[in-house]
């Protein structure tokens, strides 16, 4: 089962928001709330915040119930520098999700919350990825709760150090 795949908060996206935000946040943009921070000679500083729009759909796999979902809502995110040469990007995501039974036509109602860190305190990589989730239906006793952890650790040789790779759906 794989929850929302489509919808789980990624570094390119991350990148692009934060690119847009440091390219000066052109009106239009639909980034909301951007700050960047004054040089400091902090050991741990904020270089970049704000907030943007997310959305789009995706198929939701649940013990076999197939569900064409729509999800919409806000990402928020914080990129610091510890001084030591590492950067540390954190994101939140908040979305709403609506969506019909793929087999039979079942509305299903429902949000997701997600946060997402991504540590390098160069040249080592670690990510971590903690999704929840849940969908109700309108008319069945079918709902659903649905959790997806993802995490893995890279030493400075580019090697694999730990991995966890976790979903469920109840």
């Amino acid at each position: 089962m794989r929850f929302l795949t489509n919808s789980r908060l990624s570094l390119p996206v991350a990148l692009v928001s934060l690119l847009a935000l440091l390219s000066g946040c052109e009106e239009g943009s639909g980034l909301t709330n951007p700050r960047l921070q004054p040089e400091a000679p902090d050991f741990d500083r904020t270089i970049a915040e704000g907030t943007t729009p997310t959305g789009g759909s995706t198929v939701v796999d649940c013990d076999g119930t197939m569900v064409d979902a729509t999800h919409n809502g806000t990402l928020t995110f914080v990129l610091r520098e510890d001084g030591s040469g590492g950067l540390h990007f954190t994101a939140q995501i908040d979305e709403s999700v609506t969506g019909l039974g793929v087999a039979d036509q079942v509305a299903y109602s429902g949000s997701t919350t997600g946060k997402e860190t991504y540590n390098v305190p160069a040249p080592t990589f670690e990510l971590t990825m903690d999704v929840k989730g849940n969908l109700q239906s309108a008319a069945t006793p079918t709902n659903f709760t649905l959790h997806e952890l993802f995490h893995i650790t890279m030493n400075a040789n580019g090697a694999v150090t730990a991995t966890v790779d976790n979903t469920s759906c109840q």
